[in-house]
C-alpha cells in the first residue's frame, strides 16, 4: 500500500503531527518549539534524500514541498502558542476586553457562559477566541458587541478533564470571569459577523424543519442535515451513543457526500456542464460548511470535495490520501491546537483507514465476480451491503485503539446499526433538503417523520440490549489493541508481498471483541473500597471502587440532587462509567435519580430488591422501564449483591 510513496504531502502531515505532539510536551518558548519542528523536518528530509537512489528533479521538488508544508504549519502553531503564552500573563489581573458574542453556552439564574470573539484587549488590537463566564444571569445575546471588565482565570486540569487541551483545540485561548452586571456593557446590538449570521440562519432553518416534520420534535432531521441537535432529546442522543452510531449525528463525509451527490445529480438533469457543476458544488459545499458551524469532520469532507473538483478543473489526477492530508494541513494551519482534538483524530483516522484499506478489498472482490451474466445480475444487489459492511468494519478497526484511549469502550452494534440506518438516513437527508427549499411538497413531511421514527426506534432497540458497550480496559485486550495498532501502521506503510497479512485485522478485531465480552460477562472477584460517602437528609450514598470498576450503593429514598456529586466522584477517580448501582429503598423519586444519573454517566447494571407489595411492584416496573430506555440491565437481587460490598473486609 505504501502510503508515503510519491505522496510528499502525506509524509509532511505525518511528520508534522508527530513532531508537534512531541514539541507540545516541551515547556520551552515559541522560538525553541519552532526550531524543534524545523530540526525534525530537516532530519526527515535529509534521511529521505539519503535513502533515495536517484535524486531527480521530481523527488527534490517533492521533498522541498514537504519541508515548506511543515514550516508553514509549524510556524502557525508556534505563533498561536506565543499569543497564548502572552495572554496567560494576564491571569488573575483585572483587564478590559472588547468582543462579540458568537454562541451562548449556558444560561442559569446565577451563571451564564458564552463563546466570544475578542477584538480588543487592554486597549490593543487583538483577535482570538475566548470563553466569557458571568457570575450572574447575563442578558447578552448572540451577535452583541460588548466591553467587559473581567479577570482571566487559569485553565482547570485534573486526572480526567484537561480544560486547557479542550479549550485550545477549540480555538479558545483565555477564560474571562465577570463578577457583576456593572462590569459588562453592550456597545452594539446584533452587529454583523459571518459566524453569528450563519448560526442564526442555522437555527432558523432547523426550527423550520422541526415544525415541518414534527414527528418526535423533528429533531433528527435538523441534526442530520444542519448539525443542530437542539431539537433532539437527550434520551435519543444517548441511544445513538449507546449503540455506536453517534457518528451519524456528527456532520462528516457521509453527509457531505450525500448532499454533493444529490446536487450533482440535480445539475446533470439541468444539463449543466462539468465546469459549472464543479464550481457550483464547491461553492455550495463551502457555504454548507459555514452554515453548519465549521466542525472538524465537516471541514475535512468539504475540503476533500473541493480538492476533487479543483483537480478536475486543473486536469490533474486526484489522490484521496493526498487530499485527506492536504485538508489536515489546512485545518492545522488555521487552528494548530486542533491536533489535540479528539474529534479530529476520530474523523481523520476513520477516513484514512477507509481510503487505505478499502481499494485492495474492492479489487479482491472485483476479480472474483462471476463470469456468468445472469449470476452477475443476481449478485449485483449485494454489492452495496457488502461495501457498506467493509467500510464500517475498516473504520471500526482503526478506531478501536482510539476508543480504548479516549472512551474505554466500543459498541458491538456499531457496524450492523450503521448498515441498517445508512439508507434511511440518506433518504431523510434528501427529503430534508427538499423541505428546506420547498416546505410545501405534499406528503414529504409525513414520509420524513416515518423515516425519523424508524431510525429513533431502531436506535432505542439496539441501546436496550444487554450487550451494548464492551469495555476495552482488560489487560489482555489492551495488549491486543497495541498489536492491532502496529499491524495497521505496518500494513499501511510497507510494501508487503503476501497479502495474507491483511487477514490479521479481522482476526484481531474478533479477538478484542471476544475478550471484552468475556471481561464484561465474567468479571473477576473484586475487593471493594469506599471512595466517598454522600450524605442526604434521607440517608447516604456510598461510592465503591475496585478492580478498575465503580459501584454505587444508594440507601436513600431518591436523592436526585446527588447524581451530579456522584458524577464528580467518578470523574475524580478517573473512571468513565459505573458498573453497578444498588437501590436499597426504591421509591417514586428513585426513577428520577436513575434518569439523572444515566444522563450524566454511563451505568451498566441496576440491582433492585425483590418487590413484595403491589406498590413495590409498580415502582419496580417503572424503574425497569426507565433503566431499559438507557440500556441498563436490571436485576432483582439487590440484597445478595449488597453482601459483596458489605463484607467484613470493608
Amino acid at each position: 500500500m505504501r502510503i508515503f510513496y510519491r505522496r510528499p504531502l502525506v509524509l509532511a502531515a505525518f511528520v508534522y503531527v508527530v513532531c508537534s505532539l512531541a514539541v507540545l510536551r516541551i515547556s520551552y518558548g515559541a522560538h525553541q518549539r519552532l526550531f524543534g519542528i524545523l530540526l525534525c523536518a530537516f532530519v526527515v528530509t535529509s534521511c529521505m534524500l539519503f535513502l533515495l537512489r536517484r535524486h531527480g528533479k521530481r523527488e527534490i521538488v517533492s521533498l522541498l514541498c514537504l519541508f515548506a508544508a511543515v514550516l508553514s504549519v509549524g510556524s502557525s502553531l508556534c505563533l498561536f502558542r506565543e499569543r497564548y503564552e502572552r495572554l496567560q500573563t494576564y491571569v488573575g489581573q483585572p483587564c478590559v476586553a472588547e468582543g462579540t458574542v458568537t454562541e451562548r453556552l449556558t444560561s442559569e439564574s446565577f451563571f451564564t457562559s458564552y463563546r466570544v470573539k475578542i477584538t480588543g484587549f487592554e486597549e490593543e488590537a487583538y483577535s482570538f477566541g475566548a470563553l466569557l463566564e458571568c457570575e450572574f444571569s447575563c442578558g447578552l445575546q448572540v451577535g452583541d458587541s460588548f466591553v467587559v471588565h473581567a479577570t482571566p482565570r487559569a485553565f482547570l486540569e485534573d486526572e480526567l478533564f484537561d480544560e486547557k487541551r479542550y479549550r485550545l483545540s477549540d480555538g479558545c485561548m483565555l477564560v474571562l470571569q465577570v463578577e457583576s452586571e456593572q462590569d459588562c456593557t453592550v456597545v452594539e446590538e446584533e452587529s454583523f459577523d459571518l459566524s453569528v449570521w450563519a448560526s442564526r440562519i442555522n437555527l432558523k432553518q432547523s426550527f423550520r424543519l422541526w415544525r415541518t416534520v414534527g414527528m418526535r420534535s423533528g429533531g433528527l432531521t435538523s441534526a442530520l442535515l444542519l448539525g443542530n441537535r437542539r431539537f433532539l432529546s437527550n434520551l435519543d442522543q444517548f441511544h445513538f451513543r449507546a449503540c455506536g452510531i453517534s457518528h451519524l449525528l456528527a456532520l462528516s463525509g457521509l453527509h457531505v457526500s450525500i448532499l454533493v451527490a444529490f446536487l450533482d445529480r440535480l445539475l446533470k438533469l439541468l444539463r449543466a456542464s462539468k465546469t459549472v457543476r464543479a464550481v457550483v458544488i464547491s461553492l455550495t459545499a463551502i457555504g454548507y460548511l459555514i452554515l453548519t458551524g465549521c466542525s472538524v469532520s465537516a471541514a475535512r469532507a468539504v475540503l476533500m470535495a473541493c480538492i476533487l473538483y479543483l483537480a478536475f478543473l486543473w486536469r490533474h489526477e486526484y489522490d484521496s490520501l493526498t487530499a485527506l492530508c492536504t485538508a489536515l494541513m489546512l485545518i492545522l494551519t488555521v487552528t494548530p491546537y486542533a491536533v489535540l482534538d479528539v474529534s479530529l483524530w476520530l474523523s481523520f483516522v476513520a477516513a484514512g483507514s477507509i481510503i487505505i484499506f478499502y481499494p485492495p478489498i474492492n479489487r479482491f472482490f472485483n476479480k472474483r465476480r462471476p463470469q456468468n451474466k445472469l449470476l452477475r445480475i443476481c449478485t449485483r444487489p449485494l454489492t452495496w451491503p457488502c461495501s457498506a459492511v467493509a467500510v464500517g468494519f475498516l473504520a471500526n478497526v482503526a478506531l478501536l485503539p482510539l476508543s480504548a484511549a479516549f472512551f474505554g469502550s466500543f459498541s458491538i452494534w456499531s457496524i450492523p446499526a450503521t448498515l441498517l440506518f445508512s439508507f434511511p438516513v440518506t433518504l431523510l437527508m434528501i427529503g430534508g433538503t427538499i423541505l428546506l427549499v420547498c416546505p410545501y411538497v405534499p406528503f414529504l413531511g409525513e414520509a420524513c417523520a416515518a423515516l425519523e421514527a424508524f431510525i429513533l426506534e431502531g436506535a432505542a432497540f439496539f441501546a436496550r440490549q444487554n450487550v451494548t458497550l464492551l469495555p476495552l480496559t482488560d489487560t489482555r485486550t489492551e495488549i491486543l489493541l497495541g498489536v492491532l495498532s502496529v499491524a495497521l501502521i505496518l500494513l499501511a506503510v510497507l510494501k508487503l508481498r503476501h497479502r495474507a497479512w491483511s487477514l490479521l485485522l479481522p482476526l484481531l478485531f474478533v479477538a478484542v471483541t471476544v475478550l471484552s465480552y468475556c471481561a464484561m460477562r465474567f468479571p473477576e472477584k473484586t475487593d471493594w473500597q469506599v471512595t466517598a460517602v454522600l450524605q442526604d437528609h434521607r440517608g447516604e450514598i456510598c461510592v465503591y471502587t475496585g478492580g478498575g470498576h465503580v459501584a454505587v450503593v444508594n440507601d436513600t429514598y431518591g436523592a436526585v440532587s446527588c447524581a451530579q456529586e456522584i458524577k464528580k466522584v467518578v470523574d475524580d477517580a478517573g473512571f468513565t462509567e459505573i458498573r453497578d448501582v444498588i437501590l436499597c429503598n426504591p421509591s417514586d423519586q428513585a426513577t428520577y435519580f436513575i434518569k439523572t444519573l444515566a444522563e450524566t454517566v454511563r451505568v451498566r447494571k441496576l440491582y433492585l430488591p425483590y418487590p413484595e407489595t403491589p406498590k413495590d411492584m409498580a415502582i419496580t416496573e417503572k424503574l425497569c422501564e426507565v433503566a431499559q430506555s438507557y440500556g441498563i440491565s436490571v436485576y432483582a437481587n439487590a440484597d445478595e449483591k449488597l453482601l459483596e460490598y458489605l463484607s467484613p473486609s470493608q
